[in-house]
């Protein structure tokens, strides 16, 4: 029932970027297009911007938009589509579920925060057919103390009509998906570890069927639903300034096969990395690396700008209950006082690789995640933390790693702080 469909007569209506750029969280590869659920019914696709990945610690200028990447298998028909923004706080269960909570769902007690009015697609010939819709926010919002993310996650949400002809008709839209291979390699390639998992079944591919969202601010909450495979929906939030934490495949496992270029993953397998090989996925000594990326519209700081990739072991939001706003720089969302906090990327300890426009990259000079010292104190940590209690009632033990980008540039004058990411390590 949850039919995955291959990418066919793309024709793409793409707008420009000028001040903006999507946030991405997949590994770069679109491999299907997909409802999550049945054709014969109405529903939405969500994609979740968790408060520690790309969700809170919005950068400078605030949250510019939103991008949403729709299909329609016979375009000479009409669909409706629709788009919005929605705040978490709730889990799978309804109950209440707040920043750092290890699974939170779209909440329909909460206003959206965006939501366009349904409309009509363009129609074209009777074959698949795909648009890149934009919506620019007339006014950018902000991530501070009573803004975006204050109580939790961000959802991106895409109205999903029943169509009865699915898949011969009707609206999906486009995935970069989790799923094993012939060769027993997967795609987005996270860490297959029985707990790893387990959380990750809980954070990726969220539904629900029915529901519905008023532009007007009205809410009313469809029956949940986790499609029967993780996975991204390409559909962004769209920021100014974004740090990214990845992962950089060390032992060339990462091939065509998993659906992006190599050697840097920045999907579900930098959320979820796999330094010591723990899921035995990819063959016989994989070992992830920590990475991370430095995103920015302006390409400013390539040649003048002091950039700091700043860590800490402790998101800030959760002690404080709300976005911590360093205005007119961003959010902070590690915690300062962190042993972490001063780790930089323009001091010795990170290497700038390859910087392109827009990009840069930086990755340790030394193994840090894959280091004896740090898997004999992933080990220890594990040992000692009693765990959080997931959906099937088993306590697991998880460490974060976050990480936001801080731009200093002397030749404008300008200073950014990027957006939060992590890697996330699971006993």
């Amino acid at each position: 029932m949850r039919k995955l469909t291959g990418l066919l007569g793309l024709a793409m209506l793409a707008s420009p970027a000028f001040a903006q750029l999507n946030v991405s969280q997949h590994d770069g590869s679109t491999d299907f297009t997909s409802r999550g659920i049945a054709g014969n019914v109405n529903g939405w696709a969500f994609n979740g911007y968790k408060y520690d990945r790309q969700g809170g610690g919005i950068g400078i200028g605030g949250l510019q938009g939103l991008s949403h990447l729709m299909q329609d298998q016979n375009c000479t028909t009409i669909e409706t589509f629709q788009f919005a923004l929605l705040e978490g706080g709730i889990d799978n269960l309804g109950a209440a579920s707040g920043p750092g909570a290890p699974v939170q769902f779209p909440d329909p007690a909460n206003a959206p925060i965006v939501a366009t009015a349904q409309f009509a697609s363009a129609t074209a010939t009777n074959t698949p057919c795909a648009w890149i819709y934009t919506t620019t926010l007339g006014t950018p919002l902000s991530g501070g103390p009573t803004g975006l993310g204050s109580a939790g996650d961000l959802f991106t949400a895409t109205y999903l009509p029943s169509n009865a002809l699915w898949t011969a008709d009707g609206a999906s839209s486009h995935i970069s998906i989790d799923q094993a291979l012939v060769n027993g390699t997967g795609r987005e390639y996270a860490n297959q570890s029985v707990n790893a998992k387990l959380d990750a079944d809980h954070e990726f591919g969220i539904n629900w069927t029915g529901g519905s969202i008023s532009s007007g601010g009205v809410v009313t909450g469809g029956t949940p639903a986790v499609a029967g495979s993780r996975r991204y929906w390409l559909n962004r939030l769209r920021y100014n300034h974004t740090s990214r934490s990845g992962s950089t495949d060390t032992t060339g496992i990462y091939s065509s096969a998993h659906g992006a270029a190599g050697p840097n993953n920045f999907g579900m397998a930098g959320a979820y990395p796999d330094p010591q090989n723990f899921s035995g996925v990819g063959g016989a000594g994989r070992a992830d690396e920590a990475v991370w990326s430095d995103e920015d519209f302006s390409n400013f700081g390539q040649g003048t700008a002091f950039t700091q990739v700043m860590l800490a072991n402790f998101s800030l939001r959760p002690i404080i209950g709300q976005n911590s706003s360093v205005a007119p720089f961003g959010n902070l969302e590690l915690l300062p006082t962190d042993p972490l906090f001063s780790f930089g990327g323009a001091v010795p300890g990170l290497t700038l690789v390859g910087p392109v426009a827009g990009v840069n990259t930086y990755q340790p000079q030394v193994p840090l995640i894959q280091s004896p010292g740090a898997a004999s104190a992933l080990g220890l940590f594990f040992a000692t933390d009693p765990g959080t209690p997931r959906p099937n009632g088993s306590m697991i033990s998880e460490l974060s790693l976050y990480a936001q980008v801080t731009r200093l540039d002397s030749g404008t004058g300008t200073s950014s702080i990027g957006s939060c990411d992590s890697h996330s390590f699971i006993n």
